[in-house]
């Protein structure tokens, strides 16, 4: 989806909480308030994913039915311009040429980084085909994707279940950006050691921002305290990267960023990523409990904007580097399940969930 991924930030890689009180961010600012309930975004939410289904359904219906200048005329001008009637045409030829394009499997938005991002996968050769298409407030298509969507390998760590109870890290609602089983409710299933990541950030008035969302502080996740989800050791805290501007630069030099790791068990190792320079409160060798203060929300690292990323996995490192220290791989670290605990998902109370993209949770009181 690189064509896509100037228009829609992937949000890329890489507890009993007590009263927030006197927690502030690395500048010394209180956080942005929050919403502490599902009530006050679900209605919001639900307009945009109308809003979103009904101009996404709409655009891929004439695609299939082959009415491209009809389709062409909803596009945006910077689109307009590098996509034409006629490459609409020759796409669908070729796609259709290899296999016809079946009914639709799934679907869902992604209301982040000033876009409204409507994806649907559809049955397509042995794999599937995902449609992912950007609108901009006119309802104009501002990006539009479609690429194969190949089966995912075996899940080596599918019955695997932890006999840690997490928690999530964090206080008030939250929404999942990315998380799930398959890629269009979850990017990173593709990076074995992620498979089972999420990415948090906190969505209220129709966006992830306030105001142009130009600086990580107009970003509302950006400088709420990140707690640790269970009991462990901290085992690999990297701290004092700088962070980027939301939306234009990322670090792919130190994906997970400023980030903390806390082993839970003989072969878990919990990944909390992109946090601000500064704010990291614990060290390497620390023992933690659930609901321990560990740092802030930040956007250091390869991300788009600020959020939290968090993933369990079977061994420390993730990465591979050369004598230089320069990233040259994944290691052969696996991605296990990771569920949370007493918790809320869009309002409803669940004992144990692994939240899927594009919902609402938050830690039941």
């Amino acid at each position: 989806m690189k064509h896509l991924a100037r228009l829609i930030p992937a949000l890329a890689l890489l507890c009993a909480l007590g009263a927030p009180l006197a927690v502030v961010n690395a500048q010394g600012d209180e956080p942005p308030a929050i919403p502490t309930d599902y009530a006050a975004v679900a209605d919001d939410y639900a307009a945009l994913e109308n809003t979103a289904q009904t101009l996404g359904s709409a655009a891929i219906d004439l695609f299939l039915a082959q009415d491209f200048e009809m389709l062409y005329e909803q596009f945006g001008e910077q689109l307009a311009a590098v996509v034409t009637a006629d490459a609409l045409e020759q796409g669908y030829t070729q796609l259709t040429a290899m296999s016809p394009i079946g009914e639709q499997s799934s679907a869902r938005i992604m209301p982040l980084g000033g876009a409204l991002v409507y994806m649907a996968d559809y049955a397509w050769n042995d794999a599937g085909l995902t449609f992912s298409l950007a609108f901009n407030a006119s309802d104009e298509i501002d990006g539009l994707n479609i690429a194969p969507s190949p089966a995912l390998p075996d899940d080596p760590a599918q019955d695997y279940v932890s006999n840690t109870a997490f928690q999530l890290p964090l206080d008030g609602l939250w929404y999942t950006a990315w998380g799930g089983g398959d890629r269009i409710h979850n990017y990173h299933v593709d990076a074995a050691p992620q498979r089972h990541a999420y990415d948090f950030v906190v969505w209220q008035d129709g966006s992830s921002f306030s105001g142009d969302g130009a600086a990580n502080e107009d970003y509302y996740a950006y400088g709420q305290p990140v707690y640790a989800p269970a009991a462990g050791t901290v085992v690999k805290v990297a701290d004092g990267l700088p962070e980027s501007a939301p939306q234009i630069e990322t670090d792919t030099e130190h994906p997970a960023g400023n980030h903390v790791v806390i082993q839970t068990a003989e072969a878990e190792y919990l990944y909390l990523a992109h946090m601000q320079p500064g704010s990291i409160v614990v060290a390497e060798g620390d023992t933690v409990e659930a609901g321990d203060l560990i740092g802030l929300v930040g956007n250091s690292g390869n991300t788009s904007e600020p959020h939290l990323h968090i993933h369990l996995q079977d061994q420390l490192e993730m990465l591979t580097t050369d004598e230089n220290g320069t990233i040259t791989g994944l290691t052969d670290a696996i991605g296990l399940p990771l569920t949370f605990s007493n918790m809320l998902e869009n309002g409803e109370t669940v004992e144990q969930s692994a939240p899927l993209g594009g919902t609402f949770v938050q830690s039941a009181e």
